[in-house]
């Protein structure tokens, strides 16, 4: 019987019902969806059952106990609508009859998944009582954050948003459709600190940030409770922040809490976790180097063993132990080795720090040359090397074409020291380089392009009249990279007839050997002579102006000659003393 009326007054729902029997009142005619109705209802047929409608969703039986109804239905989840829902009552009476209608409205209303939360925390939405298939837009305070589309009743389940910077305290999110907002709701926002990087050691670099703290507030920072005095933050209008970096305090391996406090008493913590950690100084060095480890977050009061390429060093001290923070100074010398990155680790037992130490090799130079202050030929250089293979041979060249010019060998430290002397070469930019055969040195150097001065003629005199085997001389020409000379004598002043050259000549004077006396001249046809100086870079100086002599006739007082000369005379002797006698005897 009931399942007929029910079908006869559904028949009816979607028109308008008409009024024929009992009156109904609700006790609300607004409300979001679950809202709780009462419906009374009188002058109903006694002990008849009714069934109270909103729209098209029926809720009871509900018995009309002496002709009287009292019914309490929830909204349903329906869809706002430009119109409002109907209340109203049938009864399974044949035929059924229908209450008087009550206009209900709906109201959009939202609830949210958690009513505290963090700057960046993700919030969930959830809504009801919108327009159906509409757009809503999620607001935080005044600002929307994102959007979400509702279904065919006006409903949507689990958007969410990211809260944005705001201050510590109540704020309230709301949504809108196109015509409405939803009565807020309470969103308390917590204040929240972070750390970046979150571990590491101490003396590292990090920097604290923060949200959700009193707007425009000073900070302060604390390590373990313990002040950081050298942090200081004032938040922003929203109550966020960024601290200027710091460095982590030495301190005992594990978790530590970093926490900021505003003037209002608001705080917010973070954590940071220390591991064990060393530093070395220097971090690149030649062989023979003392080297600083430097230790923390390890445990208190260990034994520590250090490694260098993964073998025990002597350290100083003997006995490395870390102290009640976990750390510890200790040093030690580079073993000689080649040159290359090696891995310096430290060991406590149970927890290992390992660092990286690059073995270098540094060659030095007695002296660097540029064009403005130039090398030469044949000045000595010295140079020395540390950290190079030990007992290595070690090969030194000079080029521009590549020609070696020592040999030295390295100590069982890798030094070694070479004095080597610059090779006869051409003016200008040349390489210096050694190799031990693994580390290759180089050396700019520039050898001085200044030609030597022109020599000047001393002697013999201009138009003098020498010997046969005459000397020539010139004041000496001094240049840094050493000097010789060219010397010529010719029959004519341009020196087409060059009778004589000599080249290499060291010293400022020649004379002329007995293979190479000058035959006796006329004055009119003189001898000319002239004389040059080359460096050793092969710059030469030009001629001297060319300076003439001459050669006279000279007897030469040997052979037959001499005999010849010395039998005249003994005949003139005699006859002087034969006229000398004659005249005697006649007086």
């Amino acid at each position: 019987m009931a399942a007929v009326i029910l079908m006869l007054v559904g028949m009816v729902l979607p028109a308008s019902p008409v009024w024929a029997a009992g009156s109904i009142t609700t006790s609300i005619s607004t409300g979001p969806v679950g809202s709780s109705v009462t419906v009374s209802g009188s002058g109903f047929t006694p002990g008849v059952n009714c069934y109270a409608f909103f729209d098209t969703f029926a809720f009871g039986p509900y018995p009309a106990a002496g002709g009287s109804l009292l019914a309490t239905i929830q909204v349903p989840k329906v869809a706002r609508t430009g119109s409002s829902y109907q209340i109203y009552v049938g009864t399974d009476e044949v035929p059924p009859s229908v209450s008087n209608s009550v206009y209900f409205t709906i109201t959009s209303q939202i609830s949210i998944g958690a009513a505290v939360a963090s700057v960046g925390d993700s919030v969930t939405v959830y809504g009801n009582g919108f327009y159906a298939n509409s757009a809503i837009s999620i607001y935080f305070d005044d600002a929307a954050q994102s959007t979400v589309n509702t279904d065919s009743t006006g409903s949507f389940d689990g958007a969410s948003f990211l809260v944005p910077a705001a201050y510590r305290g109540t704020h309230q999110v709301k949504c809108r459709d196109a015509s409405f907002f939803s009565p807020g709701v309470n969103l308390t926002i917590l204040s929240k600190a972070t750390v970046n990087p979150s571990s590491g050691g101490a003396g590292d670099k990090v920097t604290v940030s923060g949200a959700g703290f009193t707007a425009n507030s000073a900070l302060s920072f604390y390590w373990d409770d313990g002040p950081i005095a050298a942090v200081s933050a004032t938040t922003d209008i929203n109550g966020s922040f960024t601290a200027p970096s710091f460095n982590i305090p030495t301190d005992f391996k594990g978790s530590h809490t970093i926490k900021a406090q505003d003037v209002n008493a608001n705080t917010a913590t973070t954590s940071f976790s220390i591991a064990q950690k060393i530093s070395i100084s220097p971090a690149s060095a030649v062989s023979g180097t003392v080297v600083t480890v430097s230790s923390s977050g390890f445990d208190a009061g260990k034994n520590i063993t250090i490694k260098y390429n993964f073998v025990p060093v002597v350290t100083n001290p003997a006995t490395v132990t870390t102290d009640n923070s976990g750390g510890f100074t200790a040093t030690f010398a580079v073993p000689a080795g080649d040159t290359g990155n090696y891995t310096i680790e430290v060991y406590d037992g149970n927890n290992l720090a390992q660092a990286t130490f690059s073995a270098i090799a540094v060659v030095k130079i007695s002296q660097e040359t540029t064009a403005a202050k130039p090398g030469y030929v044949g000045e000595e250089i010295t140079l020395t090397g540390n950290g190079l293979r030990p007992n290595a041979t070690v090969n030194i060249y000079f080029a521009s074409a590549t020609v070696q010019i020592e040999t030295a060998t390295t100590d069982g430290n890798g030094h070694f020291s070479a004095t080597i002397k610059i090779p006869p070469s051409t003016p200008g930019d040349h390489t210096i380089t050694m190799t031990d055969c693994l580390t290759i040195k180089s050396f700019p150097f520039f050898i001085e392009d200044k030609p030597p001065a022109v020599p000047k003629i001393l002697s013999p005199a201009p138009d003098a009249k020498e010997d046969a085997q005459a000397t020539f001389t010139w004041a000496a020409v001094n240049d840094p990279s050493g000097s010789n000379y060219t010397f010529q004598i010719a029959l004519d002043k341009n020196f087409t007839k060059v009778i004589i050259e000599k080249k290499g000549l060291t010293s400022p004077e020649e004379a002329l050997t007995a293979q190479e006396k000058l035959s006796p001249n006329k004055s009119s046809e003189p001898y000319y002579w002239r004389i040059k100086a080359i460096d050793g870079t092969s710059l030469d100086s030009g001629w001297s102006t060319a300076q003439t002599f001459n050669v006279g006739f000279v007897l030469e007082l040997t052979g037959w000659v001499l005999y010849t000369i010395l039998g005249l005379g003994g005949i003139l002797l005699f006859l002087m003393g034969f006229l000398l006698g004659k005249r005697t005897a006649q007086r």
